[in-house]
């Protein structure tokens, strides 16, 4: 019997490469704009959904859409705050 002497061969990414694409910004820089997009969608979505479930429960009507707006603004701000902070953070790491 043979014995498979297959081999695999994986690309090698020189990263030094990427700051022509990214004209120069760091990887703490797009951490935080990647952080800020995700965290800012995600709290936007869960502040609306709190908000709006608080709301429904207050006033039932008029209170579901003041809450899920004003959840959703708040959301979003809380969201893309943190989430800009972590994704700076992450980022960094590899700088």
């Amino acid at each position: 019997m043979q014995a498979n002497t297959m081999a695999f061969e994986f690309p090698s990414l020189d990263l030094s490469d990427l700051d022509a694409v990214t004209g120069g910004a760091t990887w703490k820089e797009w951490g935080q704009w990647a952080g800020a997009g995700a965290g800012g969608w995600a709290g936007g979505l869960a502040g609306a959904a709190g908000g709006a479930a608080l709301g429904t429960a207050v006033a039932p009507g008029v209170g579901t859409v003041v809450g899920g707006v004003a959840g959703r603004v708040a959301g979003t701000a809380g969201g893309g705050y943190v989430g800009s902070k972590l994704g700076g953070w992450i980022g960094s790491k590899f700088d």
